[in-house]
């Protein structure tokens, strides 16, 4: 198995050996809505290719060629998913899947950390409202906030990424609201 396919499985051994299907869209009412239910819209390799792993070829880049290189289509896919997300409450409509709870987790520390500890920061999610009210949605779903500790992901990117930032310092900010109301469709 390629390294990605096995986090995945682990990570769905996990959710099942914890009682925590839903988070992983194996829920009854989502049986079989996993990650493949979003592949004909093209999000995995959207998302792998230039979100998930281009938040990190960005902030190593070692050269201005490869940082620009990395961070403009990132900035382009965070505009297709603003556009994407434009008319349609989840990825692949209605219906929510893994891969939403993937790009939630890339989603939710990047103005925390990658705006400001990877340079990413030809703008931030609060400047997307279609992605900052999904974000805002799926972290409102029951159980979700109680998983997500915005300064333990600070404390772990800025504290252990030695050669991106050598002092440690851990920045206070940004205070982000994620119950604000997000006024996407229930």
């Amino acid at each position: 198995l390629h390294a990605d396919a096995k986090i995945l499985e682990v990570q769905r051994a996990m959710a099942r050996a914890f009682n925590l299907p839903f988070i992983w869209g194996t829920a009854a009412g989502l049986k079989g809505r996993s990650l493949s239910v979003a592949h004909d819209a093209g999000v995995p390799a959207i998302y792998a290719e230039y979100l998930g792993n281009g938040v990190y070829r960005t902030g190593f880049s070692t050269s201005q060629e490869a940082y620009e290189e990395a961070v403009v289509p990132l900035f382009d896919t965070l505009d297709w998913l603003e556009e994407h997300l434009s008319d349609r409450r989840y990825l692949v409509g209605d219906t929510l899947t893994e891969a939403d709870w993937r790009l939630f987790t890339t989603l939710v520390r990047f103005d925390p950390v990658y705006v400001g500890h990877f340079k990413c920061n030809l703008k931030r999610l609060i400047d997307y409202p279609n992605l900052a009210a999904y974000v805002r949605d799926l972290y409102q779903h029951p159980g979700v906030a109680e998983t997500v500790f915005i300064d333990h992901i600070k404390l772990h990117y800025y504290g252990s990424h030695e050669s991106v930032n050598p002092t440690g310092i851990v920045p206070l900010g940004p205070t982000i609201d994620f119950t604000e109301p997000h006024h996407r469709a229930p």
